[in-house]
């Protein structure tokens, strides 16, 4: 609680910090925390949670965090592998390779007063989802905004400029606006299974 991370670094996983044990259930839960300028070559640039165990995330900042820009590395931000909650959070300006690079999840999130902005895939294969959020699960967002997201690549397979679902999506009154894909589809949102969407203000998204 209250902590700042800042301008770490990782060989693998975990710029800032690794809850790496994939056989634990252990939770980690984050409030008013700072995670600031970290980097790892591997995943989760900022934060990384390999636990079978969802994340807590309320009013922090995760910002200009980055993973490796060539090759598999997902989760710039946030790499959390059972998903989780994240509220009145704000996840900036951090870039990845492959998958999520404002947030990689790998089970259900939940999104509430968040604002996922200015996130960039880099890496140029043909797996290049979700700049702003990736998520293998279903997908929760109320009242935020998923914006200025960015995949640059040339890839026409490239796909989810602001979100990527590969789970249903509910997501009620969030501002969706200029996110891209510069070549690919789904330029504000790519929904694998649907959903429902609902008094969402959606401008300026390309691809």
């Amino acid at each position: 609680q209250g902590s700042l991370l800042e301008r770490n670094t990782a060989g693998r996983d975990g710029g800032g910090l690794c809850v790496c044990d994939s056989n634990s259930f252990d939770r980690l839960y984050m409030t008013d925390t700072r995670v600031i300028a970290n980097a790892a070559v591997g995943d989760g640039g900022g934060v990384l949670v390999k636990t079978a165990a969802p994340v807590s995330l309320l009013r922090g900042e995760i910002r200009a965090n980055r993973t490796a820009s060539f090759g598999s590395s997902q989760g710039g931000g946030l790499y959390t592998a059972a998903g989780g909650r994240i509220e009145e959070t704000s996840v900036t300006s951090n870039t990845s390779g492959e998958r999520g690079a404002g947030i990689y999840s790998g089970a259900a999130l939940t999104l509430t007063f968040a604002n996922i902005i200015s996130n960039t895939l880099m890496a140029g294969g043909a797996t290049v989802d979700g700049a702003g959020v990736f998520v293998n699960g279903a997908l929760f967002a109320l009242y935020g905004s998923i914006s200025d997201n960015v995949i640059p690549g040339t890839n026409a397979g490239n796909e989810g400029g602001g979100v990527y679902a590969l789970g249903f999506a509910s997501i009620e009154q969030t501002d969706f606006s200029r996110n891209r894909v510069i070549s690919g589809t789904g330029g504000g949102l790519y929904l694998a299974q649907g959903g429902v969407i609902t008094s969402n203000y959606l401008f300026g998204n390309a691809a």
